[in-house]
This record gives C-alpha cells, structure tokens and sequence, in this order.
C-alpha cells in the first residue's frame, strides 16, 4: 500500500519569501522521498518503550458538494510500544488551505491507533490489502471564507524504514462539507523524531 501524492507549491510569494504553505509542502514531499525508497518494517517494532512521529496530513473533501477543499496539516503522533506493534494516538494542527495557501482553523483527532507487528489490518473499503497501521482522524476544519468540513475518517496504512522509523496512509471515509455528505481522502507522512 503505498500512495504518493507530491505537492507543488507555488515557489514564491509577492515579496520573494517562501511562503508557509511552501513551507509545509516541502517537508511533506521530503518525507514522501523516504517513504517511497523505504521497506516495510512492522516486525522491527520495538517491544517496549514510546516514540514520537512528526510530519504532515494531506486531506481533502470531494463530491457531489460545492465546497471543497484540500488541506495540509503538521501531524504528531505518539506510539507506545507493546508485544503486539504499538498503540497510537495524535493530532494535526495548524492547516493551510493548498489553493489559497491561507490558515485553516480547527484539529483534526487521531485516536485509536494501531501499529500490528503482523501487519493483518484489512481496510474494509480495500479487502484483499493488508496494512500494519490503523488510525481514526475526526474533526472539523473551517476556510476563512466560513466553508466548514467535519471529518469522520480513519487512516490505513504501513510502518516502513530502518527501525520502524516512518510511518505512511490513505485517508478514506466522510466528511460534511457545509452540512452536504462528501467524501474524504488523503495521505499521511511521518518519521520518527
């Protein structure tokens, strides 16, 4: 299961600087490069102890709705290792709009996660793959324009890399874009810090 969704910013703002948005963007696409050169590492999860993953959450709403969006978020994510993989959990924060490149209010949750050292999670939207990774992302994020989108997902996805030092996923389920049924999607990139 590997997705790769790699974002192109507009290089500059007006006064020649980086934009945060840029920013962000580059830093997932860093950790996209790791990801996709990496191998799967479920069974080199540590059998004790905690860790911390950072980095970012690409999320979008799309369907039959007039409002739409595609946001980038800063994702940190705790993982308390156990004989089994690990329990998960996190938020995103701090999300900007991919079109306007302008901030976002609200977090997205990330709760009851996963890490399977046997990597057996089967996603029920997906059922002939298999994933070491399973985690809920819910919240709502509002457009300064007053567009609100109420998140009701859950992420699938693998622990690759040396170590058990990268984490990635694809973001399925629903979302509520201005009180319309829509669909959500999205990536998510990690590494260990």
């Amino acid at each position: 299961m590997r997705v790769f969704v790699t974002l192109v910013p507009a290089a500059f703002a007006l006064s020649g600087c980086l934009s945060p948005f840029t920013d962000a963007a580059s830093g997932y696409n860093a950790i996209l490069s790791e990801i996709s050169s990496a191998e799967q590492s479920a069974a080199q999860l540590p059998k004790g102890g905690t860790a911390t993953y950072a980095g970012h959450l690409l999320l979008s709403a799309y369907g039959n709705s007039q409002a739409s969006g595609d946001f980038l978020g800063d994702a940190e994510i705790d993982a308390t290792f156990n004989a089994g993989g690990a329990a998960l959990s996190g938020q995103v924060t701090d999300f900007l709009d991919s079109e306007t490149e302008e901030s976002v209010a609200g977090t997205i949750a990330l709760t009851n996660g996963v890490l399977d050292r046997t990597a057996s999670i089967t996603d029920p939207n997906n059922p002939g793959s298999t994933h070491s990774l399973v985690l809920n992302a819910d919240g709502t994020l509002a457009k300064p324009n007053g567009d609100t989108f109420a998140f009701d997902s859950v992420i699938y996805g693998d622990v690759v890399g040396d170590g058990a030092s990268l984490l990635t996923g694809t973001v399925s389920g629903d979302v509520t874009a201005n009180g319309t049924p829509a669909n959500a999607a999205g990536t998510l990139v990690a590494r260990q810090r």
